[in-house]
């Protein structure tokens, strides 16, 4: 409150004492303080109190701005010695104020001499305007500006690694493929093999992080899709930590892929047991929310509209700010060395925002922790299971297929993994070559399989040219890595025609089947 009954006149250009001018002065929004020539607060508006949290205020002869405890803490002494003792008017803008209660704020201070129409100092004014807001929003931009820049080099790794763990797992096939399981070179390449894999699912939660991962979103219950799991995930968690489930009735369906949607819940539940280590309660939670245009403007990456919120909680350790503003980087992790990769948290954010959704993590270190997903709520309806094709028939062909990769390791690796099935293989290192090879052979040939990414022209290029003469043919388009650019394609929208490097001749081969016979059929 502001208080004028215990003010030492300074002179007729004191603030006046009547209810209407204190009425104005508490209305302000930004808080606001005079001082003498002593550096005495001599008044102090509402907004001053409540920002700094004294509650109702009272002016009491010789209070010094440098007694103030949440001033004094961040070295504004010299600015006020400068203001009082040479008259010198300051702007800064604070970095760590925090008020009575321990919440962090920022300000941006003013000093101003003011002097009267006769140029006589009459007071100094202290003007505090409260930037919190402000600075949130610029620490959540430069994190997503880090995470976006840490994705696109994690994605341009993955890419060119891709490459290098194909040839490794399409080798170790060959080399074991006609081996005694007794020989002891045999286990030697199979832990070659063993480590390729755990490198290949490595890059697999790289890409996931950079949002380039190949989803398959279908229209889901979100509250069936957890209800499904939550035997396993209960399993995680053991016996010493409760799980509960608070679905309300939901309206609305979400777009998202149910296995990459699992492995999100999964990887939250992992991080809240490994937060728990003496028990506690993870409470899993949905509900319709609507996030408004005000909301949208503390949160400037959030488009206002309907969606289904997703809140994972816990009652564990909880994570300080420092720890909180890193959580979602790759290979950050609190773990002990061995305990994990510090990308399970990486590949939540990277699969929640590929999804159009958006992630938020509250946080407290020794109250737990709580993760809220937002993804887009839609009104279709749920989609049936699609009926897949039997695994059992022949993967052994006689059709022709051209081979296009500028990787000449990969490429040979590929045809050799075609011709051992038997199938006919015409191979081209580019594009070009490639319409050469397709002029002479175009008769016969019964499937293109192309890498994506490839100099002068990409293999998306190289079928949108051949399509519009040869309609005929089939693609199956193979690459390290799919990002925005591709996933944007309508051949990448159907996932049959995509295969993501690297893989193994019978993931390879069953594809091929599965777009040969359709032909066929």
């Amino acid at each position: 409150m502001f208080r004028t009954d215990r003010l030492p006149k300074v002179s007729k250009y004191t603030f006046e004492h009547d209810n209407e001018f204190t009425a104005l002065l508490d209305a302000l929004p930004n808080a606001l303080i005079t001082l003498d020539k002593q550096g005495n607060i001599t008044s102090a508006n509402r907004k001053f109190s409540e920002l700094l949290g004294f509650g109702d205020f009272t002016i009491d002869k010789n209070i010094s701005i440098y007694d103030l405890l949440p001033l004094k803490e961040v070295g504004a002494e010299n600015y006020f010695k400068n203001l009082i003792e040479h008259s010198q008017p300051f702007e800064f803008d604070s970095l760590n104020i925090r008020n009575k209660e321990g919440e962090k704020l920022f300000f941006q201070c003013q000093g101003i001499p003011v002097y009267s129409t006769d140029n006589r100092l009459l007071y100094y004014l202290l003007l505090l305007i409260d930037i919190t807001d402000r600075k949130k929003l610029e620490e959540q931009y430069r994190q997503a500006q880090r995470l976006e820049a840490i994705g696109k080099l994690a994605g341009g790794l993955a890419h060119d690694f891709n490459n290098i763990l194909t040839v490794i797992q399409g080798n170790c096939a060959k080399l074991t493929l006609n081996m005694d399981e007794n020989n002891s070179e045999y286990e030697q390449v199979h832990q070659i093999d063993i480590s390729s894999k755990r490198a290949e699912s490595l890059i697999q939660k790289l890409l996931a992080f950079s949002r380039q991962q190949l989803l398959q979103p279908k229209i889901l219950d979100l509250n069936q899709l957890i209800e499904g799991i939550k035997t396993r995930l209960q399993q995680i968690l053991g016996e010493q930590i409760q799980l509960i489930l608070s679905l309300n009735d939901l309206r609305g369906t979400i777009k998202a892929d149910p296995v990459r949607l699992e492995q999100v819940l999964i990887n939250l539940i992992f991080n809240a047991r490994d937060a728990m280590p003496e028990g506690g309660k993870v409470i899993i939670e949905t509900m319709n929310v609507i996030l408004d245009d005000i909301y949208a403007k503390k949160r400037p990456m959030v488009k206002p509209g309907s969606y289904i919120m997703l809140a994972v909680s816990d009652t564990g350790i909880g994570m300080n700010d420092k720890i909180r503003a890193h959580v979602f980087e790759p290979f950050f992790t609190t773990k002990d060395k061995g305990k994990g990769t510090g990308m399970g948290l990486a590949t939540v954010y990277g699969t929640v925002k590929q999804s159009d959704g958006f992630i938020w993590v509250y946080t407290e270190a020794g109250k737990g922790t709580t993760f809220k997903i937002y993804l887009p709520q839609f009104e279709e309806q749920v989609e049936l299971a699609e009926m897949t094709v039997s695994g059992d028939q022949t993967l052994r062909g006689r059709e022709t297929i051209l081979v296009i990769d500028d990787e000449k390791e990969v490429r040979e690796l590929v045809s050799e993994m075609l011709r051992f099935y038997g199938y006919s293989v015409l191979e081209a290192p580019n594009a070009a070559n490639a319409f050469n090879i397709y002029e002479k052979h175009k008769e016969s040939i019964d499937l293109i399989l192309t890498d994506i990414v490839m100099p002068q022209m990409s293999g998306i290029e190289f079928a949108n040219k051949i399509r519009p003469v040869y309609p005929r043919n089939k693609f199956l388009f193979m690459s390290g890595y799919t990002d925005t650019v591709l996933a944007e394609q309508d051949v990448l929208k159907d996932p049959v025609h995509f295969i993501q490097k690297p893989f193994n001749a019978v993931t390879l081969i069953k594809k091929i089947r599965v777009i040969l016979d359709k032909q066929n059929g």
